[in-house]
């Protein structure tokens, strides 16, 4: 993990809080987002001893200098990490150089109260691949950045992330899957497709999360697809990816489509698929003692019927 800083002339209070003064908006956006919350976040803290346990302490401060790094007197990922970066010594592994005199706008100058520089970094995927393109420690890769260079699209991760400059980085799933479900010959054809994404769904720490496809008949549901690397350790499934030994499954990566066939009951009659999108697994939670709704609730983001 690699952070540079170029610190002279530095003003005396460079938090997020001190720029929310005068951007209040993008503040209380910020707020929300995984940055403002990447070295509290219940999951991160919790897990950091397993990390610790399993693969040393240099693989837990990795993790720390990722979602810690530190700039403008703050531990989160706070406005200087972004307004103060002026580039980086590779898209990956969190090797961002940060200028820490800032603010670093998409523009040149304007008639705001102090500086502003402009420079193109701000608004390029490969100010993002710096932090969203990992290589371990461990088992932990992250592909985003290189997910979005081969899927061979037009749009930045700002067009789809950030539009008109919002700053509260959600996931954009709006048009991102196309779920189908046809019947034929007493079967349900279900088939999910990476429409919209230009990167993997999901994507980054995919081995948290939980992606499915449930089919459901009268009400009864069933899972018939995972769209998420599961950690196994002897090719059996366990919580954790630090008592894992390597992964079954893959997220859903862009342009690609995936089908089940499942054979229905003669007497079916309402049949329905249904995508549905967890932050965190369940047994991910269960296994470092955090309540099951950490990370927000499970939520519907495709259907067919």
């Amino acid at each position: 993990m690699i952070w540079l800083a170029l610190a002279c002339g530095v003003a005396e209070d460079r938090s997020s809080t001190t720029c929310g003064g005068c951007h209040p908006a993008e503040l209380e956006a910020w707020e929300r987002t995984g940055h403002a919350n990447g070295v509290d976040g219940e999951v991160l803290s919790a897990w950091l001893p397993e990390v610790r346990h399993a693969w040393g302490a240099g693989a837990a401060q990795r993790c720390v200098a990722c979602h810690a790094p530190g700039w403008g007197d703050e531990p989160e990922v706070g406005c200087l990490a972004c307004h103060g970066a002026v580039g980086n010594l590779q898209e990956g592994d969190g090797a961002l150089i940060v200028d820490e005199r800032g603010p670093i706008g998409a523009r040149g100058p304007t008639d705001a109260p102090h500086g502003v520089e402009g420079r193109r970094f701000l608004l390029s995927s490969s100010l993002c691949a710096t932090c969203h393109e990992v290589t371990g420690p461990g088992l932990l890769d992250e592909r985003t950045g290189s997910e979005h260079a081969e899927s061979g699209g037009d749009e930045g991760c700002a067009d789809c992330h950030m539009p008109d400059g919002d700053h509260d980085l959600r996931p954009r799933w709006e048009g991102a899957l196309a779920l189908t479900l046809t019947r034929e010959a007493g079967e349900a054809v279900v088939e999910v497709s990476n429409v919209g994404a230009g990167h993997a769904i999901p994507t980054g720490a995919a081995f948290l999360r939980d992606l499915r496809v449930d089919l459901v008949v009268d009400g009864v549901a069933e899972r018939v697809l995972t769209l998420v690397p599961v950690p196994v350790l002897e090719g059996v499934q366990v919580a954790l990816p630090t008592d894992a030994d390597g992964f079954e499954g893959e997220a859903l990566q862009a342009g690609e489509s995936r089908v089940v066939r499942v054979e229905l009951p003669d007497d079916a009659e309402q049949v329905e698929a249904v995508a549905v999108f967890r932050r965190f697994r369940p047994d991910l939670l269960e296994a470092l003692e955090l309540p099951p709704g950490t990370g927000g609730e499970e939520q519907v983001v495709a259907r067919a019927y």
